[in-house]
């Protein structure tokens, strides 16, 4: 595989895992409003709605 498929297969991953935690949080907070994401990491951050 080269680099650049690499590169472009990483970058594919990381977006879906953003979408992924964000319709997480987005399912979690529907069904609790008072749920928090105690897992707290900075470069991460989901977005409140």
């Amino acid at each position: 595989m080269q680099k650049k498929d690499r590169l472009a297969a990483g970058y594919t991953l990381e977006k879906y895992e953003r979408i992924y935690r964000q319709a997480f949080y987005d399912a979690a907070k529907k069904a609790d409003p008072n749920w928090e994401n105690r897992q707290y990491n900075s470069d991460k951050k989901i977005k409140q709605r």
